[in-house]
C-alpha cells in the first residue's frame, strides 16, 4: 500500500451540490442579506443543517468539503480512452492494453473528502451562454446570469487544497496514469474548441450572406464571450502538452457540476457535433465551471 500527497487547484469556481438535500429559501430556511440577495440558494456539500431557519440572514457553512465520490469519479480511472480514427490503426494494440489497465486500477484508489475552509465559498450566479430570442425575434447568443434570483454557493477560481490518495495492491505508473487523465481532458477541450470554431464559421458566413440584421454584422462582438473562452482553453491544452513532455504529475480535472454538455463527454464529437450548443462559463476566469488541476507526490515517512 503506497500513500501519495496531492495538490488540488481550482482554475474556475467549482459548484458541488448534495442531490441529497435541497436548496435553501428565502423566509423560509433564512432571510436575504448583503451577502446573498437571492430567492433560492444550492448550497455546497457541508455537515451544517441551515434549514427552517427563517429569522435568521443567510450564513455561510462553517466549513465545507468535496466528497471523496465526486473527487474519485472526477479522475475518470474507469474510463477508457478514445483515439481518433487516424490514430486507432498504429495505437489499436496499445489502446486496448491501455483501456483494460484503466478500468482495473480505479477500484485501488482510496481517499478521503477533502475539506475547504468557508473563507474560500463564494455565492454567485451561474451564468450562460445560450441563445434568446430578443424583442426582434432574432435568435441571439448572449452571455448572462441563468435564473437571476438563484444563487450557488461555489468554490472559487485559485483556491488551493490538500488531500492524500491511497493505492493499495498494485504499483501505479503515475506517468502513464496522469497522461491518460490529461488525454481525457484534452478531448474536452478540444470539443468546447472545436464547437465555438464552427460557431464563429456559421456567424462569419452570415454575416457576408447579409448586413441588414445587427447580429450578423456584429457577430465578433456577439462571440466575443466564446472567443476569450477558447484562448483559456487552449492555453489550459498547451499546459497539458508540456506536462506530459516534462513528465511532470499534473492533471486536469473536471470536478462538479454546470460544466455543459461537451464536458460530459470522454469522446471527440462529430465533425457535425452540435447545434448551438449552451456554455455555462465563469464571468471571471472566462472559464468553464469545475476546472481545476492536481499534483500528485508520492508520500514518504
Amino acid at each position: 500500500m503506497k500513500k501519495y500527497k496531492f495538490t488540488l487547484k481550482t482554475v474556475s469556481p467549482v459548484i458541488l451540490s448534495p442531490r441529497m438535500q435541497g436548496a435553501l429559501y428565502n423566509k423560509i430556511d433564512y432571510q436575504k442579506s448583503n451577502l446573498a440577495d437571492y430567492e433560492i440558494i444550492y448550497p455546497f456539500y457541508s455537515f451544517d443543517n441551515r434549514y427552517n431557519q427563517p429569522g435568521k440572514e443567510y450564513r455561510k457553512a462553517d466549513s465545507y468539503y468535496i466528497p471523496a465520490s465526486s473527487f474519485k469519479g472526477a479522475l475518470q480511472l474507469e474510463n477508457t480512452v478514445e483515439v481518433t480514427s487516424d490514430e486507432k490503426s498504429d495505437r489499436e494494440e496499445e489502446n486496448s492494453n491501455l483501456e483494460n489497465k484503466l478500468e482495473k486500477i480505479g477500484k485501488y484508489f482510496i481517499c478521503s473528502d477533502i475539506k475547504v475552509d468557508s473563507k474560500l465559498i463564494q455565492v454567485k450566479s451561474l451564468q450562460k451562454y445560450q441563445y434568446l430570442y430578443q424583442e426582434t425575434g432574432i435568435k441571439e447568443p448572449k452571455l448572462e446570469p441563468f435564473f437571476p434570483k438563484v444563487g450557488m454557493e461555489m468554490l472559487n477560481q485559485a483556491a488551493e487544497l490538500k488531500g492524500e490518495i491511497i493505492v493499495k495492491d498494485i504499483e501505479v505508473d503515475w506517468k502513464k496514469t496522469c497522461q491518460n487523465m490529461n488525454r481525457l481532458a484534452t478531448i474536452k477541450l478540444k470539443n468546447n474548441i472545436e464547437e465555438i470554431n464552427k460557431l464563429e464559421i456559421k456567424y462569419k458566413e452570415k454575416s457576408i450572406e447579409s448586413i441588414e440584421q445587427k447580429l450578423e454584422r456584429n457577430y465578433k462582438e456577439k462571440l466575443k464571450d466564446l472567443f476569450e473562452l477558447r484562448e483559456e482553453l487552449k492555453k489550459i491544452e498547451k499546459d497539458i502538452e508540456n506536462a506530459d513532455i516534462k513528465s511532470i504529475p499534473k492533471v486536469y480535472i473536471f470536478l462538479g457540476g454546470f460544466k455543459g454538455l461537451l464536458q460530459s463527454l470522454s469522446y471527440r464529437i462529430s465533425v457535425d457535433g452540435f447545434s448551438e450548443t449552451s456554455f455555462f462559463i465563469d464571468d471571471e476566469s472566462k472559464l468553464l465551471y469545475g476546472l481545476a488541476s492536481l499534483e500528485i507526490k508520492e508520500y514518504k515517512s
